[in-house]
């Protein structure tokens, strides 16, 4: 009896001093800091892209930034939005001529050691909120330290970020937005599911890509003194109708009347729409794309912007 209680003992000591090694080599603690962090020993070939990446709340919303270099060498910033579900994913390409793009982010990465960060355990209680979840993703090529041509390694919000973590992981968050510049943009388009839908007048877009196109909930760049847009322009997911709605409150229930394809004044689109106020149906409004952006004329001759961003 005496040595079976010998032997368990000495399991248990040899499982926890294996439990407590792995936890100290692997940076699993709680209570890791960031200079903790910065000693882990870790090794990595060339940088291959840096990402960020947020969504998976209740909506399906989603977004991303990427860097990354393109086949044929060019470097860009490809971010990726939607805001539910139901929307099609809207793509935009930044061109990055910074040739030290990514001796910046490598610098920023080693100086705290963030593939490190990796390791640390997640947090049970922002698990079990089911909210959105937030993470940085890198990928090396890690072949000549015996690792992969494409080694991923995802950095999760929802870890147990040590005091002052947030604000290292969001200053390389700032690194990766200081390269979406509206004068780099080199192309947008629709991802639906996984087909490509561009616009511009040389481009004749189906009724169908019309409807994806105009998907979803845009705001007015005008702003009203409160700080939020003047006006709202909502689609539901399967309606045939669109809700124009202005400062205050006041509704106005727009519907398809006709779809024009031939361009509407000299906006960069092929097409138009016709859309007519469903109590007034005299008052005609016209509807366009482009790029990113829908513009509206009311038939008071008011043009007004609308985005999703």
């Amino acid at each position: 009896m005496k040595k079976k209680l010998i032997l368990i003992l000495l399991i248990a000591l040899i499982g926890g001093a294996l439990v407590f090694g792995f936890m100290k080599t692997k940076g699993l603690s709680k209570r890791t800091t960031i200079e903790q962090l910065k000693k882990i020993k870790t090794e990595h070939g060339q940088l291959l892209s840096a990402s960020y990446r947020h969504g998976g709340g209740m909506n399906g919303d989603s977004f991303s930034q990427t860097i990354r270099t393109e086949k044929d060498g060019t470097t860009i910033l490809e971010v990726r939005e939607s805001s539910e579900y139901w929307i099609p994913i809207r793509v935009w390409e930044y061109l990055i001529d910074d040739e030290e793009v990514y001796v910046k982010l490598r610098n920023y990465i080693d100086e705290y050691n963030l593939s490190a960060w990796k390791d640390l355990p997640f947090d049970e209680e922002m698990i079990a909120l089911d909210a959105p979840s937030s993470s940085i993703g890198l990928v090396f090529d890690d072949e000549a330290y015996g690792g992969s041509r494409m080694a991923y390694c995802t950095i999760s919000y929802e870890n147990y970020v040590p005091e002052g973590g947030y604000e290292v992981l969001n200053g390389f968050v700032s690194l990766i937005e200081s390269y979406c510049r509206e004068e780099k943009l080199i192309r947008t388009y629709l991802d639906v599911d996984g087909d490509r839908i561009f616009t511009g007048r040389d481009i004749e877009n189906s009724d169908e890509e019309i409807a994806e196109l105009i998907k979803g909930n845009w705001y007015s760049t005008e702003y009203g003194e409160d700080g939020y847009s003047a006006y709202g322009l909502y689609t539901a997911p399967y309606d045939e109708e669109m809700d124009l709605y202005r400062r205050g409150g006041e509704r106005t229930t727009l519907q398809d009347e006709e779809i024009i394809h031939e361009p509407l004044s000299a906006y960069d689109s092929s097409w138009h729409l016709i859309l007519k106020d469903q109590n007034d149906p005299g008052s005609l409004y016209y509807l366009t794309l482009e790029k990113d952006r829908l513009y509206l004329e009311t038939p008071e001759k008011e043009t007004i912007e609308f985005t999703r961003k």
